[in-house]
């Protein structure tokens, strides 16, 4: 399933499950999109953001 932005959904961003996201693709797409999930999981520790995503 397809979001508004056309990416599948919940692939390469956060999800409703706390401490939970989704990276998919070859090696070379996880390596340079690491860094997008790892920014969110990252600013959770401090409380910048909510530990999950709403349901």
């Amino acid at each position: 399933m397809n979001d508004a932005a056309g990416e599948m959904s919940n692939m390469w961003k956060r999800t409703a499950q706390e401490d939970l996201g989704f990276m998919g693709g070859g090696l070379t797409r996880s390596r340079i999109y690491s860094k997008y999930i790892a920014l969110p999981i990252k600013a959770v520790q401090p409380g910048y953001i909510a530990p999950a995503l709403p349901a």
